[in-house]
């Protein structure tokens, strides 16, 4: 799985590259993720690619030049918007780090156990969230495993976490069971 990334800041993902499931998974040839530098295509002495916009108003937005030219230089791109959720962040690298890190759970062989993100949040039928996740110890200030997890009763266990599940979306996300 390829993933090209335009980014002003290409040193911050130095770090997140080279962590955990990702790092692995790159290293193993499974994931391939190349950074392309927006400043490279900017044309003026400072590399600067975000002006004023026109009609006036507060902030800055990006100059269409070096960001086409950037797209254009990356012939396997075929832009397209992708939205994590209702809000604004002040750039697109926290974003595409996102995106990256959901996708990869999804290739074949990055996880440890190929069952793992068909049991995920909005994965599974009904596209509810995951059930409830304990591990020891099994009291933990007051809080207790629930002994269903505990009674070895698999089928009992499958119907815990179906129920769990579907109780845990309605109070949290019950836009999802629309």
């Amino acid at each position: 799985m390829r993933f090209d990334v335009l980014t002003l800041f290409p040193e911050i993902f130095s770090g997140y590259l080279g962590q955990s499931v990702l790092r692995r998974a790159i290293e193993r040839g499974l994931v391939d993720v190349r950074l392309h530098n927006i400043r490279q295509w900017a044309d003026n002495k400072h590399n600067s690619v975000d002006d004023r916009p026109f009609g006036g108003g507060p902030g800055m937005g990006l100059m269409v030049k070096p960001v086409v030219e950037c797209v254009e230089a990356v012939p396997i791109l075929e832009p397209d918007e992708i939205s994590i959720g209702d809000f604004i962040l002040n750039g697109g690298e926290v974003a595409a780090m996102a995106v990256i890190d959901s996708v990869i759970r999804l290739v074949p062989d990055v996880l440890g156990d190929e069952d793992s993100s068909g049991e995920d949040s909005f994965s599974g039928p009904g596209r509810l969230l995951e059930f409830a996740q304990y591990t020891r110890p099994r009291v933990y200030r007051g809080l207790e495993v629930p002994p269903i997890l505990l009674s070895g009763n698999h089928e009992e266990i499958a119907r815990w976490r179906k129920q769990n599940s579907q109780d845990r979306t309605r109070n949290r996300r019950a836009d999802l069971l629309q």
